[in-house]
């Protein structure tokens, strides 16, 4: 049976605050320096990163400005360091190897980001070498972002964004799960990368996907 658990980054597998806030910083830094007449460039970042899914493609397709350098202004070596550094705590190393566990029942593993590729390469070499990255190109929430994956694959896809799930709501086997603290009745909730492996592993007994 062909399986794919698709996950997010930021926000389910990369969850540390100190490197979330080293993140955002930057992106901010980089909206002010391209708009210098920008009252609030955090505002217009976290407008631009909740309508569109990525700030430097908001920039570019909606004010018309020129990202060419926003991956590396954005993702420098300082922040790849500090990446480093959540990476090889004892405790992030636990999680991704309870995540890789899962291949054992058939699971391939698919990171879906709207991040740099460099970003997330360090991110799925954590959990395994046979972890698939899909980066830009499209960025969830937008349909494109989805189409590359097997129409009869199953698909489990968890996102700590409701509105990059809403795009998969009604496709064929595809289940959207919800990482975070919040309820919705559309779509299952989980708080944790332990909550995650459990969810999978209910699916495939009810699925009778496990002999």
């Amino acid at each position: 049976m062909n399986k794919n658990l698709i996950l997010g980054i930021d926000g389910v597998l990369v969850r540390d605050k100190k490197l979330i806030r080293h993140l955002n910083s930057n992106c901010v830094k980089y909206v002010a320096e391209k708009l210098p007449c920008c009252k609030n460039p955090r505002l217009t970042h976290d407008s631009l990163k909740m309508s569109i899914g990525h700030v430097g493609y908001g920039l570019n397709k909606v004010l018309d400005v020129d990202t060419f350098d926003f991956e590396d202004k954005v993702y420098d070596q300082p922040l790849i360091d500090h990446l480093q550094e959540v990476i090889s705590k004892n405790s992030f190393q636990e999680e991704m190897n309870m995540i890789h566990s899962l291949t054992d029942d058939g699971w391939n593993i698919t990171l879906l980001t709207n991040a740099a590729k460099q970003w997330a390469t360090p991110v799925a070499l954590s959990i395994g070498d046979d972890v698939t990255i899909k980066c830009p190109g499209y960025y969830k929430p937008q349909a494109k972002a989805y189409i590359n994956f097997p129409s009869n694959q199953i698909k489990i896809f968890v996102d700590d964004s409701i509105k990059n799930l809403e795009t998969v709501r009604w496709a064929q086997n595809w289940t959207p799960v919800f990482y975070g603290t919040e309820e919705h009745e559309w779509c299952q909730s989980v708080h944790s990368i332990k909550d995650i492996y459990k969810f999978v592993r209910k699916f495939d007994e009810k699925n009778f996907l496990i002999f």
